[in-house]
């Protein structure tokens, strides 16, 4: 098992400040639907690592472009997604919610089951998406400091060349006490120059 997506010690900051969440898109609100979702600014930043990451056997650094996104966001006790409340029911909630955010074919999904667990998963199909080809996708929940579970997913290397990984899965319990301490998520990307072979 490789270790991938963790946060180098020494790390310079591109850009803080900018915040992506997921909001419905017009044509998902037509449709009824709350699991079609489209990334919107809210908060995020960019990752210049100053250590390579291996994905597949492949060590990649600054040399190939490599940037981590970064994204945070929070739930309140019922798993109202404080970023996008606009999906929860009037009472503030809803029973089951699943809400993706997708970079081109990479995406993550967070899906909300019965006021009681968060399933997250995440998939890095090795797509270009923004003028960096998606290598490794992460999603991860936490409370009071705390994580809960994690998923990562890598691309692959198959013939000499990026192929798409696995879809990966965290389970996470929600905080079922009312006005207690939220679960947080987080999700990320690693990309590179589009260029880079392996």
């Amino acid at each position: 098992m490789r270790v991938v997506g963790r946060i180098p010690r020494r790390s310079l900051v591109l850009s803080a400040g900018i915040v992506v969440a997921a909001s419905l898109s017009p044509d998902a609100v037509a449709a009824g639907r709350s699991d079609l979702l489209q990334p919107v600014e809210t908060s995020s930043k960019v990752i210049v690592p100053t250590e390579p990451i291996e994905v597949d056997g492949v060590l990649l650094g600054a040399e190939e472009g490599l940037r981590l996104y970064s994204f945070e966001g929070e739930f309140v006790s019922g798993g109202q997604n404080q970023l996008n409340a606009s999906t929860a029911s009037p009472a503030g909630y809803a029973p089951y919610e699943s809400k993706k955010i997708s970079w081109g074919a990479s995406y993550v999904r967070n899906e909300q089951i019965a006021l009681l667990s968060y399933r997250g998963s995440t998939y890095a199909a090795a797509n270009v998406y923004a003028g960096k080809r998606i290598i490794c996708t992460v999603i991860k929940y936490r409370r009071s400091g705390k994580e809960l579970a994690s998923a990562t997913s890598n691309a692959r290397v198959v013939s000499g060349r990026w192929a798409a990984g696995y879809v990966k899965v965290a389970l996470a319990r929600d905080n079922l006490t009312i006005n207690g301490v939220k679960t947080e998520w987080a999700y990320d990307y690693y990309g590179i120059a589009p260029g880079v072979t392996p």
